[in-house]
């Protein structure tokens, strides 16, 4: 796997047209792999390796556009699919732009404002309802390509040694190997408003200032039970309401996908 974690290449066309409005265009084009050659160049230190792939999670929403991609430059490839519940993952796209200033709106405004997103073509964490409906993306997948395998995150998360091997045997490396499953990738919380999360997680010289005062005075463990603290005053849960709305809105489209991948889909769904 690349350094580069989320390369986008095989959307870079869809990367190319983003919405002048969209405040994180800037962070996209940083992003995006946009020529081929730079691609390959992600892997110029491969050798004699089983398996080699990253892993751009916007291929599963740009279908269309991925596939064709997929197809074109890398053929019938091996496609791993992580699923999480839509519900969830549409709060955690919220929360990223959130964190980092590209969204000020409530929630549920933030929802509202997905058509018109949508239509002037913003990034993909501006489409949390969009891109959470996953039956027709799996479905197209399955039909362009002959080895797909579809994973529930909480299949890591609850059973990681098992849902490992089960990968690593569909990608015909060693069943055997543990990974080091202790670091977490993109977690995202939703932040209250108030004068320490403003002070702590901004970037200004009164944070740095304070963050050096911290850890010359305290020990790691006392600065780890700070973060905590200030961790629990910024957490904020989605409005059962909201989340009863949208768990409504995805039902019918994870009940397609459970006949369609033929097992229990209960992890993606909220109720």
């Amino acid at each position: 796997m690349p350094s580069h974690k989320e390369p986008l290449f095989m959307n870079a066309e869809v990367y190319r047209k983003l919405s002048e409005n969209d405040p994180r265009r800037n962070i996209s084009d940083r992003h995006t792999v946009f020529s081929f050659d730079e691609y390959k160049q992600l892997f110029r230190d491969v050798k004699n390796e089983s398996a080699i792939g990253e892993a751009s999670a916007t291929y599963l929403y740009y279908y269309k556009t991925a596939i064709s991609n997929i197809k074109k430059y890398l053929g019938d490839v091996k496609i791993i699919i992580a699923l999480r519940n839509p519900t969830d993952r549409a709060y955690s796209a919220y929360s990223h732009l959130r964190r980092e200033n590209a969204e000020t709106r409530s929630f549920e405004d933030f929802l509202d404002q997905e058509p018109l997103r949508k239509q002037e073509n913003w990034d993909i964490l501006n489409l949390p309802v969009s891109s959470g409906l996953f039956y027709n993306q799996v479905k197209a997948y399955m039909a362009h390509f002959s080895d797909v395998k579809v994973i529930l995150t909480n299949d890591i998360k609850n059973n990681s040694k098992s849902a490992m091997k089960k990968l690593f045997t569909f990608l015909r490396v060693d069943p055997d190997f543990v990974p080091d499953m202790t670091r977490k990738h993109n977690q995202s919380r939703r932040y209250k408003e108030g004068i320490v999360p403003a002070i702590l997680h901004h970037n200004n010289i009164v944070k740095i200032f304070i963050r050096h005062m911290i850890e010359k005075w305290f020990s790691s463990a006392m600065q780890s039970r700070i973060r905590k603290k200030v961790d629990d005053l910024r957490t904020q849960k989605m409005r059962h309401r909201t989340r009863a709305q949208l768990d409504e809105l995805f039902h019918d489209d994870i009940n397609k996908l459970e006949t369609l991948l033929e097992r229990d889909l209960s992890d993606l769904k909220s109720y």
